[in-house]
């Protein structure tokens, strides 16, 4: 059976991007202006800055492919990141206990994504 177009589906995609998209540009042009600008030092180094820029761009750019994906309501699209996210989550739980909020967020996305995929397939 086809997956539909399903606006719990739609909702569900759309919602990864919200978070990307906000992490991207606050830490691309905003945080360095704020009285937080520490923060991210915290978890990844003062000399490892350039992790940071990195990982930001890599946010922007996936909440642009979510935001896209949940317009146009991709299901095949979306059920192919729920691996990458689980990988995801694994990779950043082995990275030590400032992570495991990011790796929660992983298991917490690709289980949205599951539903989300469901739902398209159910015709919801």
């Amino acid at each position: 059976m086809p997956a539909t177009k399903s606006l719990v589906s739609q909702l569900a995609f759309g919602f990864q991007a919200i978070p990307l998209l906000f992490a991207g540009i606050y830490y691309s042009f905003i945080w360095k202006w704020t009285e937080d600008a520490e923060y991210p030092l915290s978890v990844i180094g003062e000399d490892d800055m350039g992790i940071l820029y990195a990982m930001s761009t890599m946010s922007l750019i996936l909440g642009i492919f979510y935001a896209l994906v949940a317009y146009q309501n991709n299901t095949t699209l979306m059920a192919v990141t729920i691996p990458t996210r689980l990988i995801a989550a694994a990779l950043f739980h082995g990275s030590g206990e400032a992570w495991q909020p990011v790796a929660k967020f992983e298991v917490a996305q690709a289980v949205l994504t599951v539903v989300g995929v469901w739902a398209a397939w159910r015709g919801r």
